[in-house]
């Protein structure tokens, strides 16, 4: 059982965040605790003014919103189904929020069975607020410990230890909610980081791209004193959903530092892949292809086309992926002719270079030569 806070200055965002899952149909509030009426009898609208209310009862306290997570592992998920309510109301009494009015939502969007809880710590009517000072060492986590026990739930030294378990062989994309995400992001990584030869980020990126995994560099600024990374999953349009994950805290931890060992390892075989690549598209020049064109006959080479755009002001830059050969190919490290938009509009290949490359592919296709 893990629990986390989130102190804010805005309850509706909190609120909305769970109201919005609601109306999709990927949670559900389950229980209204001191608030006037029963939770499937209160409107969004009363929800919003009842918590703003009590939330603003003293002007000096900012951060008067707070938003509770609290998961559990995979195996407890039936269990919870009946006894989330009863977990929740322990838990905030344990904390000291007992008497506070809050709402309890039971989440279903993800594998990992979860919860989260919206409400004020200003009391009334006093109108103090309850101390958040070193409330996870001193609260959270000993009420964690006493509801693992009660319930017996895993404990999260006991998920540690299943960690453990040689990794599964990933056969398709992950799809968000289906499997733990953690769990299916490892799984990915360790096959591909020891099955594939990458020997840069962009490299990388399109092969994690492959498996609806987006890794997001993370510059160095004030906050981090080294550039690092974080891992997120895409949906089936590419758009990012779910929390992203620090790779500090993958298993398999793919860190930008841990990365650079192994494209420095995998750049004194890369050339010869490069070459077969370059190969690959010689064979396939001078047929005024267009880009379908030209992924539809990668394809059937065992070649996947990847385009990514590092950063928001940049081009695309295409990225070759060879299945047979198990390599990732930045075009940057191909011949400018090669360059995806090089070659597709056929400007830089001389007309005779043409007709030779022509007479390879009849040779290669077992055709006679005209």
């Amino acid at each position: 059982m893990v629990s986390k806070i989130h102190l804010s200055q805005n309850i509706n965002k909190a609120l909305m965040y769970n109201e919005k899952k609601v109306d999709m149909g990927l949670a559900k509030c389950i229980t209204a605790q001191n608030m006037i009426l029963p939770s499937d009898e209160l409107s969004l609208q009363m929800k919003k003014n009842l918590l703003n209310l009590w939330s603003t009862t003293n002007g000096n306290i900012k951060n008067n919103a707070v938003h509770f997570s609290i998961s559990f592992h995979p195996q407890d998920r039936f269990m919870l189904n009946s006894n989330f309510p009863e977990i929740a109301r322990q838990f905030m009494i344990m904390i000291g929020f007992e008497k506070q009015p809050y709402l309890v939502y039971r989440h279903i969007d993800t594998a990992i069975p979860h919860g989260h809880i919206v409400t004020t710590n200003i009391q009334y009517p006093s109108l103090t607020g309850i101390d958040q000072h070193y409330i996870i060492n001193k609260k959270i986590i000993p009420a964690n410990r006493a509801i693992e026990k009660k319930y017996n739930l895993m404990t999260t030294e006991q998920a540690r230890e299943q960690q453990a378990i040689p990794f599964h062989l990933p056969n398709e994309y992950i799809t968000y909610g289906t499997a733990p995400t953690k769990q299916s992001i490892d799984e990915v990584i360790h096959y591909l980081s020891h099955q594939y030869s990458f020997t840069n980020l962009n490299e990388w990126s399109a092969l994690l791209r492959l498996y609806h995994i987006k890794a997001i560099h993370l510059p160095e600024n004030n906050k981090r004193t080294r550039a690092g990374l974080m891992y997120k999953l895409l949906d089936e349009n590419m758009k990012p959903v779910g929390v992203p994950i620090l790779a500090s805290k993958l298993q398999t931890k793919p860190t930008l530092q841990n990365l650079h060992k192994i494209f420095i390892k995998n750049s004194e075989t890369h050339q010869a892949q490069i070459e077969k690549i370059g190969l690959e598209l010689t064979f396939l020049a001078g047929d005024d292809l267009d880009k379908k064109s030209l992924i539809d006959n990668l394809a059937l080479q065992s070649i996947d086309l990847v385009q990514l755009r590092p950063n928001s002001t940049s081009d695309l830059e295409s990225i070759y992926i060879d299945h047979r050969n198990h390599c990732a190919v930045d075009e940057r490290n191909l011949e400018q002719p090669f360059h995806l938009k090089n070659f597709l509009a056929q400007e830089s290949i001389p007309t005779e270079q043409l007709l030779s490359l022509r007479k390879m592919r009849q040779l290669r296709n077992g055709k006679k030569i005209s």
